[in-house]
């Protein structure tokens, strides 16, 4: 609402009255349904890969959930989770909030939920981005183990790296270099 002209001169002429906010006359946008809403063909094709990344980094959401915060059906994602997906081969593992099928905040209250029935603790802002893909509007999120993001069956094993500590300098990298001798020997014309 907006104070009006009239609202304010009243007030000012009376002191002991109080201001009265006017009632908004426009249309107000209606709240999203919670049903089925349309997807742009571009888009339906990221879905599953929203899919694999919610089920990889969130196990705790329900099919419900994931159903209703990425427009999909149950039946999809257990084909995901099960590997029987017909496009199993191709699915990558991506952000929803990346791909623009939810919204940050949408995904935020979701996991909240999800962490309370599980019983988890839940840092703030952890939730949109552990692959660090963030919305305009988001914080960083908070530093987490990778033990608490991704499930046991789908978590990488670990390797050893390898580390070398030999020092590299011209001769390691190129090989010896040629001594003047051998140079005046390739560049006389007459040794052809």
């Amino acid at each position: 609402g907006e104070l009006t002209m009239d609202e304010i001169e009243r007030c000012q002429a009376d002191p002991a009255k109080n201001l009265k906010i006017a009632k908004v006359t426009t249309p107000q946008p209606r709240a999203r349904s919670k049903g089925a809403r349309y997807t742009p063909v571009s888009k339906r094709g990221d879905r599953p890969n929203a899919i694999a990344w919610l089920l990889k980094n969130y196990p705790e959401l329900s099919d419900a959930q994931i159903s209703r915060l990425i427009g999909t059906t149950k039946p999809t994602i257990n084909a995901i989770r099960d590997r029987s997906h017909w496009n199993t081969s191709n699915i990558k593992p991506q952000n929803p909030v990346g791909l623009g099928l939810c919204s940050g905040a949408d995904l935020e209250k979701v996991i909240a939920v999800a962490r309370a029935r599980a019983g988890k603790a839940h840092a703030p802002g952890a939730a949109t981005a552990p692959d660090g893909i963030l919305a305009r509007n988001e914080v960083e999120p908070a530093a987490s183990t990778p033990e608490e993001t991704v499930a046991p069956e789908m978590a990488i094993p670990e390797t050893p790296t390898m580390q070398i500590e030999q020092e590299v300098n011209i001769e390691s990298v190129f090989g010896d270099a040629p001594t003047q001798s051998e140079a005046d020997k390739d560049s006389d014309p007459q040794s052809i």
